[in-house]
């Protein structure tokens, strides 16, 4: 039977947002739409929203996003077909969505922007122009970039321990989500020992042994730090994080809501 994480909750409804102002096209992943990683206050979609309308770059997400995904669920399973079937069809909403390239896209899960652009060049060579008509952002980018920097934030003493994710790594992120956690928490650390947490995809549910021994010593730096936050920026890594290491990881988004000053 595949493993079941008490912290899996269904997701919130997908807040309402208008088209008209919007300085970017917020692409929610299919796994953020559908379950979010422990009891926030507000959902990931919402935060991000909120933040992005703070720092002065509101965001339009689209109401009828369901049924489009990067096509990773199929392509990682062997079903290139399927996947690639799926990111043409996400592809083609994506112009629509953003008036031809104009509004560029913000992708709330790491492993989804990069399997856009990696797998993008598989597509034939009409849709390979189509995808160079977009500018996919990762969040991580978006919020180091776009939205940190303009936000009044009081960096907090609680300690900060970050996973960058396969994606974030292969995107060349580290730094950017290093820049993040240090403009919101005066300790700020990144184990020697982080890597893979063995969840690809959904292999963790089935196989959490993978888990188990991808995370090992990871988690043990992780624990070892006292107080701990977790963060990074995939839902399903944070769950593997947070099961086996005991800190609770969450999006880094969440830290930065953290550390918003009010007014």
């Amino acid at each position: 039977m595949p493993l079941w994480m008490n912290s899996v909750r269904a997701a919130s409804k997908l807040p309402t947002t208008e088209v008209a102002g919007a300085k970017a096209v917020f692409f929610s992943s299919c796994i953020n739409r559908v379950m979010q990683h422990g009891e926030e206050a507000n959902s990931l979609q919402q935060t991000l929203l909120e933040l992005s309308a703070r720092a002065g770059k509101p965001l339009y997400l689209p109401a009828d996003s369901g049924g489009f995904c990067c096509g990773q669920p199929f392509s990682s399973k062997g079903y290139f077909e399927a996947g690639q079937t799926l990111l043409q069809r996400t592809i083609d909403q994506l112009l629509a969505w953003s008036d031809n390239g104009r509004l560029p896209i913000i992708c709330d899960f790491s492993s989804c922007t990069y399997t856009f652009l990696q797998q993008g060049k598989h597509l034939p060579a009409a849709y390979q122009q189509k995808l160079a008509q977009l500018t996919l952002v990762d969040s991580v980018a978006w919020l180091a970039k776009e939205v940190v920097p303009h936000l009044p934030l009081q960096r907090g003493q609680r300690p900060v321990v970050l996973h960058p994710t396969c994606a974030v790594t292969k995107l060349g992120l580290p730094d950017a989500l290093k820049q993040i956690a240090e403009a919101c928490s005066t300790q700020v650390s990144v184990p020697a020992q982080a890597g893979c947490c063995g969840m690809a995809g959904d292999r963790g549910f089935l196989l959490p042994e993978l888990i188990a021994a991808a995370t090992a010593g990871e988690a043990a730096e992780a624990r070892s730090v006292a107080d701990a936050a977790g963060y990074a920026s995939a839902t399903t890594c944070e769950m593997a994080l947070s099961q086996q290491s005991g800190v609770h990881y969450r999006h880094v988004a969440y830290l930065v809501q953290d550390a918003l000053k009010e007014g």
